[in-house]
């Protein structure tokens, strides 16, 4: 797994309001993704006018991470401002995104390169499961249009075409 010194192939797009502590954990698992020869990685965290230790959070974690991260300041509220700016600056033809609070494997963003170039794919995405603080309520067992509009999304392993 080497670092290109070209452009980036992938470019990961986070956006984030006062989530500071949260971002640390998202950050330090990007920073961990894996991507074969050929395929580099560059981080975009749009900091949404947060007023919190974000901009501090990305700095540090620049300093750790194996993959260059640049900080963008977003100053209108809303996270299509953030978004629209973070995918206006991206250097790669590759754009995934990802929220401040999420911790991905780390064979996400080369999986999700993979079934992109495998398939043609305009869009693709992945498996979303939660990572409880403790046990969720019983009721919510089997819930599937629930746990989809709370964007916890288990399709299973194997690869499913929709539309």
């Amino acid at each position: 797994m080497s670092r290109s010194n070209d452009a980036p192939r992938v470019s990961v797009i986070v956006c984030t309001y006062n989530r500071a502590n949260s971002l640390k954990d998202t950050l330090d698992a990007l920073a961990k993704q894996e991507v074969r020869d050929g395929c580099s990685m560059e981080l975009v965290v749009v900091d949404n006018h947060s007023t919190d230790e974000t901009r501090h959070v990305v700095m540090a974690a620049a300093q750790a991470s194996r993959w260059p991260i640049r900080y963008l300041f977003e100053g209108r509220l809303g996270k299509s401002h953030a978004l629209n700016h973070g995918v206006l600056e991206a250097q790669a033809p590759w754009l995934l995104f990802t929220d401040d609070d999420v911790i991905p494997e780390p064979s996400w963003a080369q999986a999700l390169y993979d079934a992109g170039s495998a398939y043609h794919a305009d869009c693709v995405g992945g498996r979303i499961l939660p990572l409880w603080s403790k046990q969720p309520p019983a009721w919510l067992e089997g819930q599937q249009r629930l746990m989809e509009s709370l964007a916890l999304l288990d399709g299973g392993p194997e690869p499913v075409m929709d539309g």
